[in-house]
């Protein structure tokens, strides 16, 4: 571990909230974490000015929140097997908060998206959704997303989260733990691309629902769930 890096971890102390649950840090430090949903990645590795904060993380992976100043706002992906330039995002990094890097699309035209996590929980019988938009095979178009009920028709209901375009993310949005039925539709019409049921989320959670191409690309749709906060 680097003298800078030990010094910024041993300066860490809690302060205030905002509220988004994320907390200002004396040492002037925030955290961030890598996401890998880019299809024909091998593996991706990230750093920020020039200090490695991930290292091959799989595709669908998650890297662990990594400490890292306030001062640094280049962040690099790199494909880990040869070290092919993948991107390089300047970003704002705000002291305490919680950010993913969610890296999207594949290696050669990769979608980086930049997110501030909510890490307060949602109430009680409730769970906070965010929705990525990240499917490459629906890039020309933007996607309708529906929770609800197991027994609901999509006839019935308004999406949860609509019109997401490609790269982009949705606010966080409250929905009933009942709600595990998950639909994905193009914007505007009732073709459904995808119709899954989760298990049951835990109570008052956070988490964010991407959608993507499976591994390699192509059809079919991709679902995974990041946990941004649990109980």
């Amino acid at each position: 571990m680097s003298l800078r890096r030990a010094a910024l971890i041993a300066l860490v102390a809690l302060a205030a909230c905002d509220p988004t649950g994320n907390v200002n840090i004396t040492a002037d430090a925030a955290n961030v974490r890598l996401a890998n949903f880019v299809v024909d990645a091998t593996g991706l590795t990230s750093t920020v000015d020039g200090l490695a904060i991930h290292t091959n993380i799989a595709f669908g992976g998650v890297g662990s929140y990594q400490l890292i100043s306030v001062d640094d706002s280049v962040i690099v992906i790199r494909q880990t097997s040869d070290g092919f330039l993948a991107a390089t995002d300047t970003v704002l990094i705000v002291n305490g908060r919680h950010y993913t890097f969610y890296a999207l699309g594949v290696l050669s035209s990769l979608r980086p998206r930049f997110t501030t996590d909510d890490t307060v929980f949602a109430t009680a019988g409730n769970i906070k959704v965010r929705v990525i938009h990240g499917v490459g095979a629906q890039s020309f178009q933007g996607l309708d997303f529906y929770l609800s009920l197991t027994s609901d028709s999509l006839v019935d209901l308004v999406p949860l989260a609509p019109s997401v375009a490609y790269g982009a993310q949705s606010a966080y949005l409250p929905a009933d733990t009942a709600f595990r039925r998950l639909r994905l539709t193009p914007t505007g019409q009732t073709t459904v691309l995808v119709d899954t049921t989760f298990a049951a989320f835990a109570d008052s959670s956070v988490i964010t629902l991407v959608a993507s191409d499976k591994q390699g690309g192509g059809p079919p749709i991709r679902l995974q769930v990041v946990i941004d906060k649990a109980p």
